[in-house]
């Protein structure tokens, strides 16, 4: 017997003969044989469904699976399958799960007793995404962070493009000085900025976020899993945030937003009465009691290594920092804001280098004084090279000449420190005579130099005078002299005794 909603389909599409439809179309639309089509559509009287009453594969563990439920309501239908299989239960994943999202629906539903603070006891942190942004020509993310205190609902908003940890600590004391303080419990949500890892009531916290709470001494706490009630107080204000301020307002860039956002807490969001305390935050701001900042402030400037190039600059975000020339192709540390980059050698108390951060991606930032000395140094170091290189030979000024002015060497000048290299591991009739060759034939570069020693001496690159020795031996391997036997001249000491010794 086929389902009542196919039943009904066959009926339907069977009204449509009249228009001309035939048997074998309905019979290709619903899948079914002409014959049960046919079937159905002379049947005068509406099938009748009746439901069979069957026990549920699930019935035996239910008492345990609500108990589960109400020991640990966050736990997985995947961890209670496994549990209940234990104990025998053969059913499938889904009735299972068709059983016990009622059970969560409806406890989601209960009654939640509103919980308030005291004045400086809490406040609440949270991210939401704010859709995109185009900056500089760059389409990025855009983040809303949000603080508000339990007791005042004081709120403080700001706008970012990301969401590190640098970001997350800066947005935090600037909350506080908007507030003027701090309270001593501060509430999160499980982000990734701050928690590393959390199982079985163990927290592993970032670093950098616990080194600046113990900085204020603050205490941090997370919300409970799966339960949005214990960070409503923020998670409701996002709504607040889009419908009273974000939507339908026009703004050019982050800083404009911003601008417009804190406008918009003095004038509106922290001037209104709220809906819940019946009163204005700003009054019962000052009731807060929050833990004062006592005029010091963490660092929460981004913090890395950086390699500088040849050329001494480092790479920040898309762009370029100059350093001073000194510092070419070695390790700096640099610490970055919103407004400045700064830039750290080791062994030194201050920055060798500060500029203004680029907001923009490929761009050169430099400081002349960077580079004040850097031609002067280096023109005492080229006049130290060719010094060094018109030393080899009485030919080698005609080389550099000859090589400097061939265009097939034009932006190689590095060969003439490789040529240099080589020739002053040869004697300088052997350099002369490589020089002389090689204007003669204007072949200039290092590999034509290095050919001209492999065919003087009829092997790889010479490193001093050759032994007579040598040069005797290699030519009487070139003769095919046979190979006489080496011996010490002790042996022909005692040869030459035994001849006078006969003479005698």
């Amino acid at each position: 017997m086929i389902k009542e909603e196919e039943w009904m389909t066959i009926r339907g599409l069977g009204s449509r003969i009249k228009k001309g439809m035939t048997v074998s179309e309905i019979s290709r639309l619903t899948g079914h044989d002409r014959k049960t089509v046919r079937k159905y559509l002379l049947a005068e009287e509406k099938l009748k469904y009746s439901a069979t009453d069957r026990v549920s594969k699930l019935e035996p563990y239910k008492d345990y699976v609500r108990l589960r439920l109400k020991e640990v309501p966050e736990i997985s239908i995947q961890r209670m399958l496994r549990e209940i299989k234990e104990k025998g239960y053969t059913g499938a994943h889904s009735i299972l799960g068709d059983f016990t999202r009622p059970i969560r629906e409806e406890r989601q539903k209960e009654a939640v007793i509103r919980f308030e603070t005291m004045p400086g006891e809490q406040s609440q942190v949270d991210w939401s995404s704010f859709g995109t942004i185009e900056e500089y020509g760059i389409k990025k993310k855009l983040y809303c962070f949000s603080m508000i205190l339990g007791f005042s609902r004081t709120i403080y908003i700001e706008f970012t493009t990301s969401q590190d940890i640098f970001t997350f600590l800066t947005c935090h004391q600037n909350a506080f000085l908007y507030f003027g303080g701090y309270t001593r419990i501060i509430l999160y949500d499980n982000a990734k900025t701050i928690v590393l890892s959390r199982y079985q009531g163990n927290i592993e916290w970032n670093t950098n976020f616990m080194d600046f709470a113990g900085f204020y001494g603050f205490q941090p706490k997370l919300c409970r899993l799966y339960r949005a009630q214990t960070k409503g107080k923020v998670e409701r204000p996002f709504a607040y945030i889009r419908q009273d301020f974000f939507i339908g307002t026009k703004f050019e860039g982050i800083e404009d937003l911003n601008q417009k956002g804190l406008s918009w807490l003095n004038t509106l969001a922290n001037t209104r009465v709220h809906g819940t305390t019946k009163e204005i935050p700003f009054e019962r701001l000052k009731k807060e009691s929050l833990l004062p900042l006592k005029n010091r402030l963490y660092d929460t400037s981004y913090i890395g290594a950086r390699k500088v190039s040849s050329d001494c600059f480092i790479s920040y975000e898309g762009n370029r920092y100059s350093v001073p020339y000194q510092y070419s192709r070695k390790s700096l540390t640099i610490r970055a804001d919103k407004g400045r980059i700064r830039i750290y050698a080791d062994n030194q108390q201050g920055p060798v280098a500060i500029h203004p951060i680029f907001r923009g991606k490929g761009k050169d930032i430099s400081d002349p004084k960077h580079f004040e000395g850097l031609k002067i140094k280096q023109k005492e170091r080229w006049d130290g090279f060719k010094e060094a290189f018109f030393s080899l030979s009485p030919k080698a000024k005609d080389y550099w000449d000859g090589f400097l002015s061939s265009s097939q060497m034009r932006g190689r000048w590095w060969e003439l420190r490789k040529i240099l290299s080589l020739c002053e591991k040869h004697s300088l009739e052997d350099v002369e005579y490589a020089f002389k060759r090689a204007l003669k034939y204007q072949a200039f570069g290092y590999k034509y130099i290095e050919g001209i020693f492999i065919n003087l001496r009829g092997k790889g690159p010479f490193t001093g005078p050759e032994p007579l020795k040598e040069i005797l031996k290699r030519t009487l391997e070139k003769m095919g002299a046979p190979k006489v036997e080496e011996r010490p001249l002790k042996t022909y000491d005692q040869f030459l005794d035994q001849y006078r010794a006969s003479q005698n």
